[in-house]
C-alpha cells in the first residue's frame, strides 16, 4: 500500500497499487500509444498471438481505473521492453471499514 495526498486541502488517502507483470514478447515502443485506444489492436507478426480480440479490453480497464479514482488523470501505467515483457500498473483508493 502507498499513501499519497491529492492536494494540500485533502486529507492523505491510502491507495492500493496493483501490478501485472508479463514475461511474454513485450510491446514495441511505437505501439504503446495505441494500447488504450478503443479498437486499438496491435499488429503482431507472430501468428500464435490471439487475434480474436477487438481491442477494447485495455480501453475499458483504463476507464474503470479513472472512475474508481474519480480522477480523469489517473490511468493504467505501462512499461514494456520488446522481447522481454510488459508491466501494467494502476492505483485505486482504499478505505477501511
Amino acid at each position: 500500500m502507498t499513501e499519497s495526498g491529492r492536494d494540500s486541502n485533502k486529507e492523505s488517502e491510502t491507495k492500493l497499487k496493483f501490478e501485472v507483470i508479463d514475461t511474454g514478447m513485450g510491446i514495441k515502443e511505437k505501439d504503446l500509444g495505441n494500447l488504450f485506444k478503443a479498437f486499438g489492436k496491435i499488429k503482431q507478426d507472430d501468428s500464435s498471438i490471439n487475434s480474436q480480440g477487438v481491442g477494447l479490453g485495455l480501453n475499458i480497464s483504463n476507464e474503470i481505473v479513472k472512475i474508481l479514482n474519480k480522477d480523469e488523470n489517473e490511468h493504467i501505467e505501462v512499461e514494456s521492453e520488446f522481447g522481454k515483457g510488459t508491466t501494467f500498473s494502476f492505483v485505486v483508493p482504499y478505505k477501511e471499514g
